[in-house]
């Protein structure tokens, strides 16, 4: 890969991950989306359902109507629009690496992509489950039960996908070392909290994506020079 390509996959990578941004705020401001007033995010709350009676006290009927209207919207909004536009942006930004990294830095690179695409296709098997859970709701056990290891695979995979990343940054030295560091942190952060407090993923899995995105952004607008192979 020569340079002037390597530089307009950055430049890529930095507008798909505006347009990721963009797309991630719209969910919040979804009519609706926090009718029941769950506590922290509904949507996240809504993956995360580990039984009906804790998705008919998450949603009371008073607000059910709404709230699950919303979480409808927001799942057609996840898999015609957020699930590909992060898809893209984590490919994008893995292969404008390509030509900074050894042989063996490559085939990491691709594995990645390959981890990348399994999470998009766990997170539209999910979002079937979840949209199934809406309209039976507050569903089955079996249907639930369906949903339960889908949701967790997905948010591990995608830490562990983002630590490696970060892992990536990391090996590049200079501020990308820090940036890649907090990355690689957060994501492994997001993987273990999902095994063992799963309501508060939120807080990693924001940090990792956020410096990712701000990284994304800066080498969009500077890309890298290339670095010593190992």
């Amino acid at each position: 890969m020569n340079g002037g390509h390597a530089i307009r996959l950055w430049r890529l990578a930095g507008l798909a991950a505006l347009v990721m941004v963009v797309l991630s705020m719209r969910f919040a401001s979804i009519p609706g989306i926090d009718a029941c007033k769950a506590q922290g995010d509904p949507i996240l709350a809504f993956e995360l359902v580990a039984s009906p009676a804790e998705a008919d006290a998450l949603f009371p009927p008073d607000c059910r109507a709404a709230e699950l209207a919303a979480q409808h919207s927001a799942l057609k909004l996840d898999n015609y629009a957020f699930v590909p536009a992060y898809g893209l942006f984590l490919v994008i930004a893995l292969y404008a690496q390509f030509g900074e990294r050894s042989r063996r830095s490559r085939r990491a690179i691709h594995v990645l992509v390959a981890a990348v695409v399994v999470v998009m296709l766990a997170d539209w098997l999910e979002n079937s489950r979840l949209a199934l859970l809406a309209d039976s709701f507050p569903g089955s056990a079996a249907l639930i039960g369906e949903l339960y290891p889908v949701v967790r695979v997905k948010f591990v995979l995608m830490g562990l996908v983002l630590a490696l990343i970060g892992a990536l940054h990391v090996r590049a030295g200079g501020l990308r070392r820090v940036a890649g560091a907090i990355i690689a942190a957060a994501g492994a952060w997001t993987a273990a909290a999902t095994v063992v407090a799963p309501h508060g993923l939120t807080l990693p899995d924001s940090i990792a994506w956020g410096t990712l995105v701000v990284l994304s952004a800066v080498l969009a607008v500077r890309p890298p020079r290339p670095i010593a192979s190992a």
